[in-house]
């Protein structure tokens, strides 16, 4: 008891109306008692939950992709004693006498990593590295960084974690051979725990509690789409990945600055 008489509930501050008092600032001891306090988005709220969860789609559309990106185009193949070419494989090209692709498929045939680094002379293990290293830089920088970002802040490494998936992203269109692609997705693997798990925390810190599962359903709903989205980007607009990986990269950058 004060030495006004009353309680020590926040009743004493006779702005606070006593239904209300739940609410007073000495009760807010967290976020979600704030947010219980203020049931509703304000505009900031509302643009960074856009932001992050632009983000947090984003991050997986390289890996969502990466299938496409070395897929094998078809060939037409001409062999000894023959002069018609027909239809073949990777595998059958060293059995040929000479060989092209097959452009009366040009669905089948992107202008991807397969054709511009010629993985048809490439051994199968060094193609499968891109996608591993990917990972291994994902678990490199899930083991750390998130606890660090419990302690410094997860804001500025969701903004990191932006720059360095957008950099290295555009760096994808430039890469022209195996080691330098190598470095690339290793580095995306390293900025996608940065948006995938620092900024998921991060997101679902600046909702409130009664709208977290909403969020989360649009959340998973946006980022099954990826793979959908790269199939009908090369199906409907263009076999070039390079505007793909572009505009992925311009969309990220967009997200980080936000």
């Amino acid at each position: 008891t004060t030495m006004d008489g009353n309680k020590e509930s926040g009743l004493s501050d006779p702005l606070i109306p006593r239904h209300k008092h739940k609410c007073h600032y000495k009760h807010n001891k967290n976020l979600h008692r704030a947010f219980e306090c203020n049931r509703y988005f304000s505009v900031f709220q509302l643009l960074m939950v856009l932001a992050l969860l632009y983000s947090f789609c984003l991050q997986g559309l390289v890996s969502y992709n990466l299938y496409l990106f070395e897929m094998e185009p078809d060939y037409l193949c001409k062999y000894k004693n023959s002069d018609i070419f027909v239809e073949c494989k990777t595998v059958d090209l060293e059995r040929a006498v000479e060989w092209k692709h097959d452009t009366a498929h040009n669905n089948l045939n992107l202008d991807n990593w397969f054709t511009r680094l010629h993985f048809e002379n490439i051994e199968k293990w060094k193609i499968g590295m891109i996608g591993t290293l990917y990972f291994v830089g994902y678990i490199g920088g899930s083991i750390y960084f998130p606890r660090l970002a419990d302690i410094f802040g997860r804001k500025p490494f969701v903004i990191i974690g932006g720059f360095i998936q957008t950099l290295f992203t555009l760096l994808l269109m430039v890469s022209n051979n195996l080691i330098f692609l190598y470095v690339n997705m290793f580095m995306i693997g390293i900025a996608s725990p940065f948006l995938a798990s620092i900024g998921y925390n991060y997101l679902i810190e600046l909702i409130p509690k009664e709208k977290q599962s909403m969020v989360n359903s649009l959340l998973m709903a946006f980022d099954a789409m990826g793979s959908m989205i790269g199939i009908l980007y090369f199906t409907l607009i263009s076999a070039n990945m390079n505007y793909f990986i572009l505009t992925i990269s311009l969309l990220s950058l967009l997200a980080t600055l936000c």
